[in-house]
């Protein structure tokens, strides 16, 4: 959360935001752009694969200025974020629920098989 909220106080107010983990590289300007379309229909905007939310997750300017002003610095970010209407954006790419965190990962997201 306090990543989150070091990034967001850097934009300007009303701003949307998007925030993404960094452990997948997969994100695309198409869904992006999808993701966007949908702006102002909820106070965040999460693409889903079948039934799983991934990332990147569009956050409004209302949610931003909460972040923002959140003292709770302890919170994870999925808790944070329950008090808030969401809406799920259906995707085609399997690759927004990826999260690289061994060689084993790296191998399975289909990157050359170098590990040293």
């Amino acid at each position: 959360f306090y990543s989150l909220q070091s990034g967001i106080k850097c934009l300007n107010s009303g701003s949307f935001c998007f925030f993404q983990n960094i452990d997948n590289p997969f994100t695309t300007e198409k869904l992006l752009r999808e993701l966007i379309l949908h702006n102002g229909e909820a106070d965040f905007i999460l693409p889903a694969f079948e039934s799983t939310t991934g990332h990147p997750v569009l956050i409004s300017p209302f949610v931003v200025d909460r972040i923002y002003n959140e003292m709770d610095l302890e919170i994870r970010i999925d808790a944070f974020l329950k008090q808030f209407n969401e809406k799920r954006i259906a995707v085609q790419d399997q690759r927004i629920l990826l999260n690289i965190n061994s060689p084993e990962d790296y191998l399975n997201a289909g990157f050359v098989d170098y590990i040293s």
